[in-house]
């Protein structure tokens, strides 16, 4: 069975209708987030970090919300991560464990303040969030009916 079946059917996602002005919102938003982590990036690691994170969630939201998608119930981000990776039919399992670490980081960060958050993991989360946002981005242009109308 399919990934996207198995989700709608354990009740952890839902269908919604596509919303492309949705998904643009989410990723301007993703982009400020971005920004902001690169301006803050000397003052605070783990808070930067934990931003960038936040940004890739816009990111894969946006893919989702433009595929007619919703995560719904407990662990939406892993969900999240889960049918993400499915629905782009792509071999990025390295990104998409990197995102499941970042997942993990964040959330000890949050929960229990004990995180280590090397300059490393924030380099390396800036790359693999900058080009995950320029994957679902070029993605969702390609499929949304409004940006073939304007592109012409």
């Amino acid at each position: 069975m399919n990934i996207l079946k198995k989700l709608l059917r354990e009740n952890k996602l839902e269908k919604i209708p596509i919303n492309f002005s949705e998904a643009d919102k989410l990723l301007k938003s993703a982009e400020e987030d971005i920004s902001f982590a690169k301006k803050n990036a000397e003052i605070n690691i783990k808070w930067s970090f934990t931003i960038l994170y936040h940004a890739g969630i816009k990111v894969l939201r946006a893919l989702l919300v433009s595929k007619g998608l919703r995560t719904k119930g407990g662990s939406q981000h892993v969900t999240l991560l889960q049918i993400s990776e499915d629905l782009l039919e792509q071999n990025l399992k390295d990104l998409f464990n990197f995102l499941d670490i970042m997942r993990r980081k964040r959330h000890h960060f949050i929960y229990s303040a004990d995180e280590y958050i090397s300059q490393a993991d924030l380099e390396k989360a800036f790359k693999d969030i900058r080009y995950l946002f320029n994957l679902i981005q070029k993605y969702i242009q390609s499929t949304s009916p409004q940006k073939k109308l304007f592109n012409k």
